[in-house]
């Protein structure tokens, strides 16, 4: 990530919701959460409790992989947990009989 995380918050910007629905702007709530010891500020229309659970689960994969390779910048920590989390989801979509193509 580029800059300072509390500067430069990161927002779910996504104008679709589940399954292609538009979503409207002002319905989505901003919460601040805390991965790795850094707050973000992000905006989504999942419930703050939800929003928080998704937090709690990329920070301990995130703390998993930094205490593994603890000389691993956090660039690259953070490339290696989008992996798992994609990993983990298309194994779910498959589970579910939801695949889609893979590329």
């Amino acid at each position: 990530m580029r800059g300072n995380p509390k500067k430069d918050s990161h927002k779910v910007r996504s104008e679709r919701g589940k399954r292609g629905t538009l979503v409207n702007p002002e319905s989505k709530r901003r919460i601040t959460i805390n991965i790795m010891g850094e707050e973000y500020a992000i905006r989504g229309s999942s419930s703050p409790e939800h929003l928080q659970k998704v937090a709690e689960h990329v920070d301990s994969i995130m703390q998993q992989l930094s205490e593994s390779n603890p000389h691993m910048s956090r660039h690259k920590i953070a490339v290696l947990a989008s992996i798992n989390l994609a990993d983990e989801l298309l194994r779910l979509k498959k589970d579910a009989g939801d695949e889609h193509e893979e590329r």
